[in-house]
């Protein structure tokens, strides 16, 4: 009699020699899986009892499903560019126009997001989208904070 370790990683047993046989041939077990004889300590694999070399050999894999996969999305070259204008804005242009243009991009192209899923490109318009507002608020700060400054040094001098 036999104990041996499912692909569920529960033991099963005692079974009999043509039980194990006929699991291996169902595709149950494999030569990976653990066996140890009744009353004995210590699981080895199912190939190195010469009882199921034959068992083993004739027996046929389980046939697996291959995943299926999904077209992936197309890319959404807009979202993209509004993420790059967005980002180029914060780091190094001063200049307004550029977070609003990328705001622009963004909101339509979430908005090709929302209308054909498959287009894909929503987060990246999303990102878009917000790094271009925070471009804009850190322009108006920086533009509030100069005027103020400037008005400042008037009073001041």
């Amino acid at each position: 009699m036999y104990h041996v370790i499912g692909a569920d990683q529960r033991e099963y047993g005692p079974v009999s020699v043509e039980e194990v046989r006929l699991w291996v041939g169902q595709g149950r077990l494999n030569p990976r899986s653990l066996a140890r004889v009744d009353q004995t300590v210590g699981w080895r694999p199912l190939s190195d009892f010469p009882e199921f070399a034959q068992a083993l050999a004739q027996a046929v894999p389980p046939a697996y499903s291959a995943p299926v996969m999904g077209r992936p999305p197309a890319d959404n070259n807009l979202a993209l560019a509004s993420l790059i204008l967005g980002c180029v804005s914060l780091v190094c242009c001063p200049f307004p126009l550029v977070p609003i243009i990328g705001l622009v991009l963004g909101v339509v192209a979430l908005g090709q997001a929302k209308s054909h899923p498959a287009k894909g490109g929503r987060g990246l318009a999303i990102a878009g989208i917000a790094v271009s507002i925070a471009a804009i608020v850190l322009f108006g700060m920086l533009t509030a904070f100069g005027a103020f400054r400037h008005v400042l040094e008037k009073i001041f001098k």
